[in-house]
């Protein structure tokens, strides 16, 4: 018989918050799972069999060699619509990561519309205002050998489908069902649920707070559904049951996670780490529901070695610094991106907090960045400054002071070699970063830095003129774009529009709406390239999802309106986790009222969430020459940038008093991900 160690990366829900989580299944194969667990409820992308994405895959520990000619980088392409999906890794070579210089981004994110599911429903899904948040019957305790139905989310095909399930456990704090196709002892189901009860729900209440309890059934229990997942996914958390039915077609109506089944065994730590990893998702839910994914992840990862358990991930990002922190993609491209986000939050809590720290953490209303800001304001300290000190710490770890972690052993794996003077030229995304390796040169040398100035906010342009209307990025928003019409004087009307979306297919969509009645009321509108696909029953209706591959134009007939005033409106609203570039509107008119908007004004909109971009973003950078003595002494100097992108630096000695040189090098710009361009370019002499 041969034994043969092979390791497969899956894909778990595509949204809301998903962990991968590592399983060894003793077989005549040895095969090692990545899995993706999704925070709540997402697509999930096929499963790759593949030890690690394909430029992952190719990259070794060992330094790439670097010269006079550029790396093997490649430019965006000159198109409107980006070559290589959002979801994969742009470039084959790390990105960098953008830190704070004198120029601040010109404009800085702000918190937008957070999607209110039980808001939307009475706006948009015909539920009467007024509805109950919550069930009103009176909760029953449920017992041992009850069978209930639930609805799962088939990662496969990104639809919902329902399962018979036996309660075969109660806990003090929980429900643990069995999906009847299932075959799990109640010897396994009672440890994990000693495990959980006397260990992990504890130390989570302590850290990070509880889950909403009693939540909408009035059920203090969690209940803990076992099945089978498919798709590499090893388990769920599902924010959608936490409404009634009225609100989500297909809520479980409780505070639930979902666990496969099939592929662990209850009680294991492969089990009980992801157990943990989704209670955060369902505790952080509770407490902030908008947050943005890399934070939601990386709190996740934090809270499995809380409970006891190693973070997984980081060793894929430590080969791969090139990932980009603040965004988050979906399927085997997110393994680097758990990395990065786990180590983050570690350094984070190391260095400005401990494990009190983490209720703050999630308890903040702001996110993202802007939460992060918040955190460090006792400190005296942002996040841009806190980033770069962590890419210089994720070289040196340090046994002492910020660049280094006392409970890791951290060290960045891909390093690009230069081992000539030249020019060297690369392609990155915003909080990503690249490590140049100087040692091989000797003497006096002079590094000189040229990035692009700017960078885009949507990979395309405005349809006409400089200025046109984008509905934004994050997760969990909801945001609009209104103007009321006079059609009091028509018998008939039209309104016309050039649209350009790329929107997370079939989990995100942007709607065409109108009220006759002062936004009373909102009828959806059917338009030539709207869809009715719902296949996980996130949409309202007629909806853009999915990608145009350019602008399109849009015509929608308004004629039963005609007689009386109108409010029109243009909605984006996305779930919990993974968002692609939006929604971009430009050149609305009303022929028949001779209206003709360019966007080059606010044109009388009003705009919640909207922003009127010429979509020019402003970089920064950090630039870091990281210098090794010969004595063991480790200097970390910071390259000034102008507004202009360019800067140098003296790096003297090499070889001699200074053993290594090491420069990273990290764009900086919020609320995008589009790559940008630098050059560094070695010089002879000081």
């Amino acid at each position: 018989m041969t034994v043969v160690l092979t390791m497969s990366i899956f894909h778990r829900l595509s949204r809301k918050s998903r962990t991968l989580v590592p399983v060894l299944i003793a077989t005549t194969i040895l095969t090692m799972l990545i899995i993706a667990s999704c925070g709540q409820a997402a697509k999930r992308p096929t499963p790759t069999a593949m030890p690690l994405p394909a430029d992952e895959a190719a990259e070794s520990p060992t330094p790439a060699t670097a010269g006079a000619s550029p790396i093997s980088d490649s430019p965006p392409a000159a198109t409107d619509v980006p070559a290589v999906p959002e979801a994969a890794t742009p470039v084959p070579q790390p990105t960098a990561l953008a830190s704070p210089s004198a120029v601040l981004p010109r404009s800085l994110p702000h918190e937008l519309p957070e999607r209110d599911l039980h808001t939307l429903a009475e706006r948009l899904g015909g539920v009467p205002k007024g509805s109950h948040r919550t069930l009103d019957a009176v909760p029953i305790e449920e017992q041992v050998g009850d069978q209930q139905q639930f609805f799962v989310v088939d990662i496969d095909t990104d639809t919902t489908y329902v399962v018979d399930a036996t309660l075969q456990v109660v806990s003090p704090n929980a429900y643990w069902y069995v999906d009847e196709v299932l075959d799990i002892s109640d010897e396994d189901l009672r440890l994990a649920a000693s495990e959980y009860e006397s260990s992990i729900r504890p130390q989570m209440l302590e850290s990070f707070g509880d889950v909403w309890n009693p939540g909408v059934d009035g059920d203090s229990r969690l209940t803990i559904l076992h099945s089978d997942l498919g798709g590499g996914v090893a388990g769920y958390f599902d924010s959608r049951n936490e409404f009634p039915r009225h609100t989500h077609p297909h809520s479980n109506e409780r505070e639930m996670l979902f666990m496969d089944g099939a592929a662990f065994r209850p009680g294991t730590p492969e089990y009980m780490k992801v157990l943990t990893h989704e209670l955060q998702h369902a505790i952080h839910w509770a407490h902030d529901q908008g947050e943005e994914a890399w934070i939601n992840e990386g709190l996740s990862e934090v809270a499995t070695e809380l409970v006891g358990y190693s973070p997984t991930f980081i060793e894929a990002f430590l080969g791969r610094p090139q990932t980009q922190l603040t965004f988050w993609v979906e399927g085997a491209g997110s393994i680097p991106h758990y990395g990065a986000a786990t180590l983050f939050m570690l350094y984070l809590l190391e260095h400005y907090g401990d494990s009190g720290s983490l209720h703050e953490l999630i308890a903040n209303p702001a996110d993202g960045v802007e939460g992060i800001n918040d955190f460090l304001r006792p400190h005296g300290k942002t996040f841009d400054e806190v980033y770069a000190d962590w890419i210089a710490a994720n070289y040196l770890d340090s046994e002492t002071g910020l660049y280094g972690y006392s409970d890791h052993q951290v060290q960045v794996s891909r390093i690009d070699q230069i081992d000539e003077l030249g020019k060297t030229t690369g392609y990155l995304a915003p909080y990503s970063s690249r490590y140049f390796d100087f040692s091989t040169l000797s003497g006096d040398i002079k590094i000189e830095f040229q990035g692009d100035a700017t960078t885009r906010q949507v990979p395309t342009r405005c349809h006409s003129g400089d200025r046109c209307w984008w509905g934004n990025r994050g997760d969990s928003i909801d945001t609009t774009l209104t103007r009321e019409f006079d059609l009091t004087d028509l018998s008939e009307a039209t309104l016309e529009f050039m649209v350009w979306f790329d929107i997370e297919e079939g989990w995100d969509y942007a709607y065409v709406e109108a009220s006759p009645d002062g936004g009373e009321t909102w009828i959806i509108l059917e338009g030539d390239h709207t869809t009715e696909e719902n296949p996980v029953g996130n949409s309202y209706g007629h909806g853009y999802t999915g990608a145009s591959l350019g602008w399109l134009q849009e015509r929608i007939d308004l004629t039963q309106f005609a007689g009386s005033k109108l409010l029109v409106r243009f909605e984006y609203i996305t779930d919990a986790a993974v968002y692609e570039n939006g929604l971009v509107i430009d050149d609305i008119g009303i022929p028949e009222l001779e209206f003709l908007d360019d966007a080059e004004s606010d044109g009388g909109w009003s705009a919640r969430g909207f922003e009127r971009i010429d979509n020019v973003v402003p970089l920064n950078y950090v630039v870091l020459v990281i210098e090794r003595e010969r004595d063991g002494t480790d200097t970390v100097r910071r390259m000034e940038i102008d507004q202009h992108g360019h800067g140098d630096i003296a790096v003297r000695g090499l070889g001699d008093e200074v053993w290594n040189t090491v420069v990273v090098v990290s764009p900086l710009a919020r609320n995008t991900h589009q790559l940008s361009q630098f050059t560094l370019r070695i010089r002879e002499g000081s």
